[in-house]
């Protein structure tokens, strides 16, 4: 191609094609047109997609986080409702234990205060038996007894002992 001006008029060419000066016909001229606006057609198409693209995996991304969200939402909601689950049988198991002591308790000290009772009324009838003396460390050993006696009363039992 040259570097002629198009200051003349183009000429018809045989047949019947708009031609001018330079050698560039009309439709070559739409042609380069076309394939420059085609071009730049597929360059924005191709720079949409690599958008596009990017945007759709940012998107995919955002999707995976989302649903990784609510499954650990989910196993988080699980997981306090077990919790508390757990918690609320061990409280019952608890006040079970409270009220199953608190029985043990009072029946020990029943036992307690009976045993004491067999064994003063034995020593009173026969303070020597062997029996009494394995029954009474037999006991005192499993009811500890802290016995705040007067210091009369004291002294006799001291005396009784080492009869």
């Amino acid at each position: 191609m040259t570097s002629a001006t198009f200051s003349r008029a183009p000429a018809r060419s045989a047949t019947g094609v708009f031609v001018d000066q330079a050698g560039l016909s009309a439709g070559e001229v739409g042609g380069v047109f076309a394939g420059v606006v085609a071009a730049l057609a597929a360059l924005g198409k191709g720079l949409a997609w690599l958008l596009n693209w990017q945007g759709a995996r940012s998107d995919r991304k955002a999707d995976r986080l989302r649903v990784w969200e609510e499954s650990l939402d989910r196993r988080d909601k699980e997981y306090r409702q077990q919790l508390e689950h757990d918690l609320e049988e061990l409280r019952a198991a608890h006040l079970a234990n409270a009220t199953e002591i608190s029985a043990l308790r009072n029946r020990f000290r029943a036992l307690r205060g009976a045993a004491l009772e067999l064994v003063i009324e034995v020593r009173a009838i026969s303070p020597d038996s062997p029996a009494l003396k394995r029954a009474d460390a037999m006991l005192r050993t499993a009811f500890p007894v802290e016995v705040v006696l007067p210091a009369d009363l004291t002294e006799l039992v001291n005396q009784l002992g080492e009869i």
